[in-house]
């Protein structure tokens, strides 16, 4: 009842009107984003990569956290920074920065040469991939549907939950500097 009485209804995403199209008909407005607010300030940190989100399996934190020595074998000075989980320890080169605020948010951004995002599922937009792109950061994110919607082609997707195949196109982003450039 209370679905027939809404005038428009409005999903961020194809995938999230998929999600309610068997209620409702929703018109497709896309998450916004203030791209002024993200735009790098100073330098690129040569081979830091920046992943953002909880501490939550479906992130797929701990796929990235598998990849990371495979990268740091072929990039050895690569590091990750990880923001918005914590853990006591992780590989080498990686540093836990735990729960920051929206300033550190957009200064980790600001910094990286690449953002990851190796989600799982659930996702029904990717706005951490938008933010990553207007950062000026290359795009390495697991091929989910909302997040090719995002992206397009601005991004390096790979299969969800390969380990392997993330170290590989974070390794290419990270020593191609053609490529580097192309998706940042």
């Amino acid at each position: 009842r209370v679905l027939r009485r809404l005038s428009v209804a409005t999903a961020v995403s194809p995938v999230a009107a998929e999600a309610v199209g068997r209620f409702v008909k929703a018109r497709v407005v896309p998450n916004g984003l203030d791209t002024a607010r993200y735009r790098p300030a100073g330098q690129k940190v040569p081979g830091r990569v920046v992943f953002v989100g909880r501490d939550d399996s479906r992130k797929g934190l701990d796929v990235l956290l598998q990849a990371w020595p495979l990268v740091r074998t072929a990039v050895p000075t690569a590091s990750l920074r990880v923001v918005g989980a914590f853990r006591h320890s992780g590989p080498e080169g990686v540093a836990f920065l735990g729960r920051v605020d929206e300033a550190a948010k957009l200064r980790e951004l600001a910094e990286a040469e690449a953002l990851c995002a190796p989600n799982l599922g659930g996702e029904s937009f990717g706005l951490i991939l938008a933010e990553g792109m207007a950062s000026g950061c290359a795009v390495v994110a697991s091929d989910l549907p909302a997040f090719r919607h995002v992206a397009g082609t601005c991004a390096r997707l790979t299969p969800v939950g390969d380990a392997d195949a993330l170290a590989r196109a974070l390794q290419a982003v990270l020593s191609d500097r053609a490529e580097n450039s192309r998706l940042s």
